[in-house]
């Protein structure tokens, strides 16, 4: 072949070869696409929650989601995977045109990735585009550093759950509007207890325990389109928390407005309301809080009840209201519990006393201590606790069942660090006294616990839990066990200028020995 066709042959050959590995050009109106990140928001009919475009936290979606684009004109559907997470997008080629964007991360109660939804109209008409596509969901994030902890938590909503991990948190997405209970231990501590919380979308909820005589866990999360809130317990020299949460159960009616003490018996729940409300024993459901019944005592008067106690044949209501300090008629009521459980009116049989240590009753004294508002019986004899006004102590008076001059002996004092509004006593010999302590912004509702309930030991071995602010409890007053641990609270409604609270019941758990 002469050497002139064997180099055009040569050209010919090589122009085919590169013309064939050229990308292809793209059709006319015809726009790559890709996904370059999802804008995390809330539903548009609830743009109550605030949003903050912060940037550390990584949300963890799944591994693949599907993101369909139709066109509106054609029909014909088109798909973006997401893989892992990772933006921006594979990139696909769309014909410029209207298209519905949609895609959907199912979730539930306890998510290890974030539930979302993509539900979007866009006009497509440049050759590259690069979306930033809100995405909605109604979930939120808790996350709780693992160093912390000395075993995996136990999460329970309506049933139990684990807790995902990463390489320092536990976390979970959690669904809106539901109430979280999770049971921890804090490292090094000899006990476990309960944490809970009620979840919002768009809130990164941050659990921080903080040891005392540690620095403070310095840790803080940017979370993209996510609100930051951290809830900090601290853990005391001996690992016990200075603060518990409690569950609400629920608001209670009109009837409760007022009420003042708990009692449980054979499952069942007992309430009263205080001073110059009507002389009746109301029976609550305790899981509604629906009032199921009432009880009128027939022969007495409603002049300050406080408080309820109680035995295995009795029902007892402390009828020893004093906040001025004048009253000479304090009293016990005693009610058979077969009366109590059946009847609609009974009557009450009437034990007088006094405080073997007041003489004055001429009301010129606000800083009196003899208004009570907590009582138990154990053993034949009734145990006052007062509500004292010159101090945040309690003082613990005896007065014997059978007392034939009726007087009631103190015997010692707790430093309660509050005032005393309620008791109660279990079969394991556990006395807790509830109340609050009103000092400004340093305002608290507590409990206060002693696992060995003795007179000689009685305000040695005691240990005090704070319920958090006023405010969010209410003045609580009714508190009952209901099981070695648990028990029920009742608080009173607040009526007083903007401050408008209903009356609650909520439940809690006291710490637990590993």
């Amino acid at each position: 072949m002469p050497f002139r066709k064997k180099f055009f042959l040569g050209l010919i050959i090589c122009w085919v070869f590169f013309a064939c590995n050229e990308d292809d050009p793209l059709p006319k109106d015809t726009s790559l696409v890709r996904i370059e990140s999802l804008l995390f928001d809330f539903p548009p009919e609830d743009l109550n929650s605030r949003k903050l475009d912060l940037l550390s936290w990584t949300h963890v979606l799944e591994n693949e989601i599907d993101i369909n684009f139709r066109n509106m004109d054609s029909g014909e559907v088109y798909t973006i995977l997401l893989d892992n997470g990772n933006f921006p997008s594979e990139e696909i080629a769309l014909p410029f045109g209207s298209y519905e964007i949609t895609g959907e991360s199912p979730g539930g109660l306890v998510s290890e990735t974030l539930p979302f939804y993509v539900n979007e109209r866009r006009q497509i008409i440049t050759e590259k585009t690069l979306l930033s596509l809100p995405a909605e969901t109604k979930h939120g994030l808790f996350t709780l550093n693992r160093a912390e902890v000395k075993d995996q938590p136990k999460l329970s909503v309506s049933d139990s759950y684990t807790l995902f991990q990463t390489q320092e948190f536990y976390y979970f997405y959690c669904e809106f509007d539901q109430d979280y209970n999770l049971l921890l231990s804090p490292l090094e501590s000899p006990v476990s207890f309960e944490y809970n919380w009620s979840s919002l979308p768009l809130e990164h909820h941050h659990l921080n325990l903080e040891r005392e005589g540690e620095e403070p866990d310095l840790i803080r999360f940017e979370t993209p389109s996510f609100t930051y809130n951290e809830s900090v317990i601290d853990i005391d020299s001996e690992g016990f928390p200075t603060s518990l949460t409690y569950k609400k159960i629920a608001d209670l009616g009109a009837s409760q407005a007022e009420n003042s003490g708990l009692a449980y018996f054979d499952g069942r729940l007992f309430s009263i309301n205080d001073g110059g409300n009507s002389s009746e024993v109301f029976e609550i459901n305790p899981k509604s809080g629906e009032v199921i019944r009432s009880i009128t005592l027939a022969n007495v008067s409603n002049i300050d009840w406080e408080d309820l106690a109680q035995s295995d044949s009795h029902l007892f209501i402390g009828d020893f209201g004093n906040n001025n300090g004048t009253r000479q008629d304090l009293r016990i009521l005693s009610v058979p519990w077969e009366e109590i459980l059946i009847k609609d009116e009974t009557q009450a049989e009437v034990l007088p006393f006094k405080y073997e240590n007041q003489s004055d009753f001429s009301g010129q004294n606000p800083n009196h201590d003899f208004d009570c508002e907590a009582f138990i019986y154990e053993n034949g004899q009734f145990r006052l606790f007062t509500k004292n006004k010159s101090n945040r102590e309690t003082y613990h008076y005896i007065l014997e069942e059978n007392s034939t001059n009726g007087v009631a002996i103190k015997i010692g004092s707790i430093d309660t660090k509050g005032q005393v509004t309620g008791a109660s006593l279990n079969d394991q010999n556990e006395l807790i006294l509830i109340g609050y302590n009103l000092d400004g912004f340093e305002s608290d509702t507590f409990i206060w616990e002693t696992k060995t309930f003795s007179n000689d030991m009685l305000g040695k071995n005691g240990r005090r839990y704070s319920l958090g602010s006023p405010l969010n409890l209410g003045q609580n007053e009714g508190v009952i066990h209901t099981g070695p641990s648990s028990i029920l609270i009742s608080a009173e409604g607040i009526n007083s200028g903007v401050l408008q609270l209903n009356p609650n019941l909520v439940k809690t758990k006291l710490p637990e020995t590993n």
